[in-house]
């Protein structure tokens, strides 16, 4: 019977459904075959990230690792599970050349209202490879969710390749993790970057911070 049926299938499908078989065979493939970093990108763009936040689409996928859980592609995170930096940060660097990884909050304190759009959480310059940990922290790591009201919130982190891969000197001063709120609103990252040359973002990931979760229990 099975032979039966593969000998009649050419008169039973004509030219046009094969075509269309094809095309969707063709299509889960293609699917199948992407990429972390395709994926990624994509939703950098539908997100509206790219290019109104990141000027230029980065190539890589930047690896985000909390103690609780991992920022994956613009999934939700609880806000306790980010209050204490990473554990683990890490891209496709260049082991002898220099980076600057920035943590912001485009949406503070409302999405649809961002007044104090972009809220600092971190940045650390003059990276070695990945060595975030020997890096110059500039804004020291603050997980503080004082700048959001309830509801989803967007997490940008991006690296950014320092001009031909050398140390660079900010002229900011510090921003200790208590210091006044202020010190890290309305941080524009299109003109910081461009002010020192930082024109190539190498690689970047984003969450959603979601405020509606609550610490089990609660």
């Amino acid at each position: 019977m099975g032979t039966h049926f593969l000998t009649a299938l050419p008169s039973i499908l004509n030219f046009r459904h094969l075509c269309i078989i094809l095309v969707v065979l063709n299509q889960i493939f293609s699917t199948l075959s992407h990429t972390g970093d395709d994926i990624l990108q994509f939703k950098l763009q539908t997100s509206n990230i790219v290019p109104l936040i990141i000027p230029i689409m980065p190539q890589h996928e930047l690896s985000i690792v909390y103690k609780h859980t991992t920022v994956k592609c613009g999934n939700k995170i609880n806000g306790y599970e980010m209050m204490e930096a990473p554990v683990e940060v890490t891209w496709p660097a260049k082991d002898d050349f220099y980076y600057t990884l920035f943590m912001i909050g485009p949406d503070s304190r409302v999405r649809e209202q961002p007044i104090d759009r972009n809220w600092l959480h971190w940045l650390v310059t003059n990276i070695k490879g990945n060595d975030v940990g020997n890096g110059d922290e500039i804004a020291e790591y603050c997980g503080s969710l004082a700048g959001y009201e309830i509801g989803l919130h967007r997490l940008i982190y991006v690296a950014f390749e320092n001009p031909s891969g050398k140390k660079v000197k900010l002229d900011l001063k510090r921003i200790d993790e208590e210091a006044p709120y202020e010190k890290r609103t309305k941080f524009d990252l299109l003109n910081f970057t461009k002010q020192y040359g930082m024109h190539k973002p190498v690689a970047a990931n984003f969450a959603v911070l979601d405020l509606e979760f609550r610490l089990p229990g609660q």
